[in-house]
């Protein structure tokens, strides 16, 4: 067990148990879908009340993406379904104090289960961070210890290893057996949970570029606009601002625009002349005109 969540058998008192899913300590709780990722759980006993649980997932984004949702505290029930609030509080200390809430069911009866924990952000360097939290005051735990630890992947700094450990010792005479099964149940689902966030609210490069928006020239040649929103031309533009379509510079046509039919290619030129006309032209739109019928008629 020991590093977190590697799913064999442990030092000694330890055990690995592959779980199906839902969501309690940090956050809160959900039945999930039993085909969802496998998240193999480790489960030690330091003494005979008390439970150390901990689990890791890889992340497919960066470290910054990952990080960003751990310590968005106040909107964290946006993330976790059946958390039913997450919000920071006053701490006298001047630190990050965090109250949470979360709607649990253990051994068939419903109860709200909330703790109250103190948070420390700490960095080893732009590879790792860990958030520790420690248990202020809570109905049913007098321990609820324990760490979000954020690795970059050594060789890959777009994926993330996050690893998530807690130590639990239940409150008076509740019984330490339901909330070992409950957290053990839960943190798989707050992993994948974090994953599912993370991934949705950080999407990658090709996913978040610009996309080419069709217009269309007096020669119903596509065209697109860039990055700021300015047009560019998928060809050439002739003195009489139409658009030749090229490729690899040459004009399809083979021409180089003087008429020689040589395959030399012809500056490209600028599109004022079509921003002109644009200008220049009185439109009356009707309902159910586009822009192709409107050139079409202009012919």
């Amino acid at each position: 067990c020991g590093g977190g969540g590697g799913g064999g058998r442990g030092g000694r008192g330890g055990r690995g148990v592959a779980a199906p899913t839902m969501v309690f300590d940090f956050f809160g709780a959900e039945t999930v879908d039993p085909n969802e990722e496998i998240i193999p759980v480790c489960i030690e006993r330091p003494s005979s009340n008390s439970r150390k649980i901990s689990a890791t997932i890889i992340i497919d984004r960066p470290i910054d993406a990952v990080w960003s949702i751990l310590t968005d505290y106040d909107n964290l029930s946006e993330h976790v379904t059946n958390l039913v609030q997450s919000r920071l509080v006053a701490s006298p200390t001047g630190g990050i104090r965090l109250f949470q809430e979360g709607a649990q069911k253990i051994v068939g009866f419903d109860f709200s289960a909330s703790l109250t924990m103190d948070m420390e952000e700490r960095s080893s360097g732009p590879t790792q961070r860990q958030i520790n939290f420690k248990l202020v005051e809570s109905r049913f735990f007098s321990v609820f210890d324990g760490t979000w630890d954020v690795t970059t992947m050594k060789g890959d700094d777009t994926k993330t290893r996050l690893l998530y450990e807690v130590l639990i010792q239940p409150n008076g005479p509740v019984p330490v057996m339901p909330l070992e099964w409950r957290i053990r149940e839960d943190v798989p689902t707050n992993l994948r949970s974090v994953k599912e966030a993370t991934l949705r609210n950080s999407p990658t490069p090709s996913e978040s570029a610009p996309k080419a928006l069709p217009l269309l020239d007096g020669t119903n040649t596509p065209l697109a606009l860039d990055a700021r929103g300015k047009t560019q031309t998928r060809g050439e533009v002739d003195a009489n601002g139409r658009v030749a379509q090229t490729k690899n510079g040459v004009k399809a046509n083979g021409s180089n625009g003087g008429g020689d039919g040589g395959d030399e290619t012809a500056a490209p030129k600028s599109l004022d002349s079509l921003t002109n006309r644009a200008k220049s032209a009185s439109i009356d739109w009707e309902v159910g005109e586009t822009l192709g019928g409107l050139l079409k008629q202009r012919k």
